[in-house]
């Protein structure tokens, strides 16, 4: 739903993009979470009252036009119900926090121009 800028107005939302953890349409964790349930051979309902999430939790994970950023606790308390702990690994060295930063604020930039549309790829897990 359009948000209102504080007059009236109503305006369309905007979805900001990171870029240290980008996606498409949906987080992959979404993706993820519920192919451990199926692996585990778990019904979605039997799942959820495991992780003590609400049955519909899960099934608006599901739904195409459904909830696109879910919580961090619902996933981790969801993937926990099927035996699945998440862990967090290193994946370089050492970050170049000047150049992060850099790329960060050129970033900011390019989302105040109208016009501007992210490029999406997809995020791979461990």
């Amino acid at each position: 739903m359009p948000r209102s800028n504080g007059n009236g107005h109503r305006r369309p939302p905007r979805i900001h993009i990171y870029p240290t953890y980008p996606f498409g349409g949906k987080d992959p964790a979404i993706r993820k979470v519920l192919s451990l349930q199926e692996e585990e051979g778990l019904r979605q309902s039997i799942a959820a009252q495991m992780a003590g999430v609400s049955p519909a939790t899960p099934a608006s994970w599901r739904k195409p036009d459904g909830v696109r950023r879910p919580q961090f606790a619902s996933i981790a308390a969801y993937a926990s119900a099927c035996g699945y702990d998440i862990v967090f690994k290193r994946r370089r060295v050492q970050t170049d926090v000047e150049t992060a930063l850099a790329t960060a604020a050129k970033q900011r930039e390019r989302e105040r121009d109208p016009d501007y549309h992210p490029r999406v790829k997809d995020y791979e897990f461990a």
